[in-house]
């Protein structure tokens, strides 16, 4: 793995680990009506989101956006474009392989 992928592995670990001791920290909380609590929450969450996002564009899309980007827009752009474009281009592939096929 190049430097510049180990960082960015050891960032998401690093991130990963303060979102886990969030999470065990929201539990100890309770569901109290904090409006602090609830800011926290909703912290936890998009931090979850956004790990989960992370896996499924390395696999599915790409993974060249910032944390602080809309949760939509990550979707749409680096989950959902990327992925109807190679559908796409795998739709072509397989009618050129077919129009050959008849040839």
């Amino acid at each position: 793995m190049v430097p510049e992928a180990n960082e960015k592995h050891w960032e998401r670990g690093h991130r990963a680990a303060f979102v886990s001791m969030l999470g065990e920290c929201l539990r100890e909380l309770g569901h109290d009506k904090d409006p602090a609590v609830a800011y926290a929450r909703l912290v936890y969450e998009r931090e979850q989101t956004l790990a989960k996002l992370r896996r499924l564009c390395d696999e599915h899309g790409d993974n060249e956006w910032e944390n602080e980007l809309h949760l939509s827009d990550i979707i749409e752009k680096h989950l959902v474009a990327p992925w109807e474009d190679r559908m796409e281009a795998d739709a072509l592939e397989r009618k050129e392989e077919y129009s050959d096929d008849d040839g």
